[in-house]
């Protein structure tokens, strides 16, 4: 049966216009990245700056977590309800988890540090990357929904598909966040790390804009 359904033209349909989804697909990397890129950083920094006992750095640590959960129950049902376009909004939610991520540290140029607001900065990230994480496939469902064809066998495959390629950038994310976190470390303070993986995630956000604005302008003159 599986056999049937996922032809070699399948295939070949999705491998030809995965190219439409490769910026998509970074933001699915970068954004999950951002959820582990502290997991190495945070727990010794919250004990030796604000001296938080074991239970508390987990109360604090799992405020990401706590925004992918609600997000996953009530934003994903709500753009697909009311058709919101889920592009515009993954550039948003990109700037803010880089906000976040500036926040967090913060940034030797707001403030000094805070406990609260390194816990409003963490709130951000996770709100922000969860987001994008979340959005990305719903924009991918949306770019295939246009470029699927009528053939039954397609229309069953391709989400299947795309599917397994969200799943695939997002254990990269999960590879690549603590090691980069853990290397940034090395090299600078943690205001600094956060700071710097804060700026990539606004210049991802910043790319996908320009990138979309092009891709939207070329359609229109494609169909004049």
């Amino acid at each position: 049966m599986c056999a049937h359904i996922h032809t070699p033209h399948t295939y070949a349909h999705f491998t030809h216009t995965l190219h439409t989804y490769t910026h998509t697909v970074l933001c699915d990397v970068i954004a999950m990245a951002g959820l582990f890129v502290f997991v190495p950083i945070l727990s010794p920094y919250l004990l030796q700056k604000f001296v938080l006992d074991p239970s508390e750095i987990g109360v604090v640590s799992s405020v990401d977590s706590m925004f992918y959960m609600l997000l996953g129950l009530f934003a994903v049902p709500l753009f697909e309800k009311c058709g919101i376009p889920p592009r515009p909004f993954i550039t948003i939610s990109l700037v803010i988890a880089g906000a976040g991520y500036v926040l967090m540290g913060p940034a030797a140029f707001l403030t000094t540090p805070q406990l609260w607001i390194t816990v409003l900065g963490l709130g951000g990230a996770g709100f922000g990357c969860a987001l994008t994480i979340l959005l990305t496939y719903l924009e991918m469902m949306s770019v295939a929904r246009e470029l699927i064809t009528s053939d039954e066998n397609e229309i069953m495959a391709i989400p299947g598909l795309i599917a397994g390629t969200v799943a695939c950038a997002l254990s990269c994310g999960e590879l690549v966040g603590p090691l980069l976190g853990g290397v940034l470390r090395e090299k600078l303070d943690f205001a600094e790390t956060t700071t710097t993986f804060g700026g990539v995630l606004v210049a991802q956000g910043i790319l996908l804009f320009l990138v979309s604005t092009i891709h939207t302008c070329c359609r229109r003159t494609t169909h004049r």
